[in-house]
């Protein structure tokens, strides 16, 4: 199957990439990814199957620093092998727009934690602190 992994442009990436957002983070803060969308730091990396968003990234770049926004794929296509090219990606792209570090949180809740985690190790990346209480679930820490 042919997939394609680029940094979102059109209408059809970004309405994309948004029905993936509501998917994977339903109650975010909408506020702050209308601001992410309209920020000329911010970047969105799509990965596309058969005329298909299945799966993004978005991230910030400050100086040296990449901040990871979001990243999700499709649930019909979660285990694909999608989410590690397009990590891939966003790590080159921030780096081309001069970022040295990227950081990022995980929450130990994500279904797809291990997944990640594990993914994030190969790619070099090294845990520096855990925030046991930094998450809400159900209004509570």
């Amino acid at each position: 199957m042919a997939r394609e992994i680029y940094l979102a442009k059109s209408k059809e990436d970004f309405e994309g990439l948004t029905e993936i957002h509501k998917e994977c983070f339903g109650k975010v803060d909408w506020d702050e990814y209308k601001k992410a969308l309209g920020d000329e730091r911010c970047f969105f990396v799509v990965a596309k199957e058969k005329e298909e968003i299945v799966g993004y990234l978005a991230a910030r770049v400050e100086g040296e620093c990449a901040k990871g926004l979001w990243q999700g794929t499709k649930e019909s296509h979660r285990r694909m092998g999608i989410g590690k090219p397009v990590h891939q990606e966003g790590l080159e792209e921030a780096g081309r727009r001069g970022a040295e570090y990227f950081d990022s949180f995980l929450t130990e809740e994500n279904d797809m934690f291990e997944a990640i985690s594990g993914q994030n190790k190969k790619l070099g990346f090294i845990p520096i602190a855990r925030y046991p209480d930094h998450y809400m679930k159900n209004g509570e820490r």
